[in-house]
């Protein structure tokens, strides 16, 4: 067990349920750890793993900068901070006191934060406020079962060669920062000038997205149905019958799908064809090959929940973090649907889980096939979301 005088390594996990994961993990007795408002940390032999809330510091307000900003004025703007600073969330300052102990305790501090960039930025702004200086490892978990978390723990990076991520969620942060509280006041105080009561929230995300949703509610709104015809001919040759559609030519009135608008002409097509035979002038046969589908990315995941029950996209980005942080599933927050090719191995040991679940697909499945889902220089931030081959069983209060 990890003493006060012993150099350990420390694990700093982006939440609990992580934190609990990699605990399992590593080699020695565990002994959990307990502060006024709940669980701290875990030592392990001598590791000691802690975690985060998410963020748990937050960047300062305008006033918190210079107190004459409390006064909304234009004369003021843009403001942006010369040196950006952090403060802790209130809810969170037991375990930043927790987390300073433990660092002047460690040799060592391994990064683990969720595989993406605000998780790499998260633990790294720890680090930061609290002037750590000692070597930082990284371990990358896309995947939160036993195998994986083991198999991540012999794979441990400088923590530095993860900078790049860290970057891009300061900079996205910092500009959620300066849009929003710049354009915020600047579309209050002209609203109020105008008569307008309450503040003009404004958001780099926030505002294109509700104008997406105005300009589609306009379109519905405003849309005028136009007919359009269709002359399609019923044939038969051989006892076979079939049907073929007249294709009218582009300088015909055409809608913008290529549909025919004037009534009569589809009426003297009709009228030219009824009761004449036909010749089949040219035929093309083509045979296709359906390609094995890629893995899931969570855009695609999100659509076919909805297709299929009905789901919101974040009702179901939340089910999926739920199945991830039981170790049934990978990490959900992929853009990408490619997989590793190093994991292709693992496709046997998965499936074998699944068997009690899907008896007859398993039973038809290949496992020697790698398909083009398995490629390397595809897979982004994080592979496509798969099962882990771990089973639960679930039930509708929790999922």
């Amino acid at each position: 067990m990890a003493t006060e005088e012993t150099r350990m390594r420390l694990f700093i996990a982006e939440k609990p349920s992580l934190g609990e994961a990699i605990a399992q993990c590593l080699p020695g007795e565990m002994e959990k750890h307990r502060g006024k408002r709940g669980p701290t940390h875990i030592s392990v032999g001598e590791d000691v793993v802690t975690w985060c809330y998410g963020h748990i510091y937050e960047l300062f307000e305008p006033q918190e900068y210079d107190e004459s900003f409390k006064t909304w004025k234009l004369e003021d703007l843009p403001i942006v901070p010369k040196v950006w600073k952090l403060k802790p969330k209130v809810y969170a300052k037991e375990q930043i006191r927790v987390i300073k102990g433990l660092l002047s305790k460690a040799s060592v501090v391994v990064n683990a934060g969720d595989p993406d960039r605000e998780g790499q930025l998260l633990v790294d702004e720890v680090l930061e406020e609290l002037g750590y200086r000692q070597p930082v490892k990284r371990i990358w978990l896309s995947a939160t079962d036993e195998k994986s978390v083991r198999k991540a723990l012999t794979e441990l990076k400088d923590n530095s060669d993860y900078q790049n991520l860290k970057d891009s969620a300061q900079a996205r942060s910092w500009g959620d920062w300066l849009v929003g509280m710049n354009a915020t006041r600047k579309m209050t105080l002209l609203g109020r000038a105008s008569g307008m009561e309450g503040v003009l929230s404004v958001g780099r995300v926030q505002t294109p997205t509700l104008s997406l949703v105005v300009l589609r509610d306009q379109a519905i709104e405003n849309f005028k149905s136009r007919d359009f015809y269709s002359v399609i001919a019923q044939l038969s040759s051989e006892g076979k019958a079939f049907a073929a559609r007249w294709e009218p030519l582009e300088s015909l009135p055409l809608d913008e799908a290529g549909r025919l608008l004037d009534k009569g002409i589809a009426a003297a097509v009709k009228a030219k064809l009824d009761g004449k035979s036909a010749v089949v002038q040219k035929y093309e046969v083509k045979g296709s090959i359906e390609a094995q589908p890629l893995s899931l990315s969570l855009d695609r995941l999100q659509m076919e929940s909805n297709r299929r029950f009905g789901l919101s996209a974040q009702e179901t980005l939340e089910i999926a973090q739920k199945l991830y942080e039981s170790k049934l599933v990978s990490y959900p927050r992929t853009d990408s649907g490619y997989l590793p090719e190093s994991q292709h191995g693992d496709a046997p040991h998965i499936l074998k889980g699944l068997t009690a679940l899907f008896p007859d697909e398993i039973k038809r499945a290949d496992t020697s096939i790698k398909s083009p889902t398995w490629n390397d220089k595809k897979v982004t931030a994080h592979h496509g979301i798969i099962p882990t081959g771990l089973v639960q069983k679930l039930t509708g209060k929790d999922y």
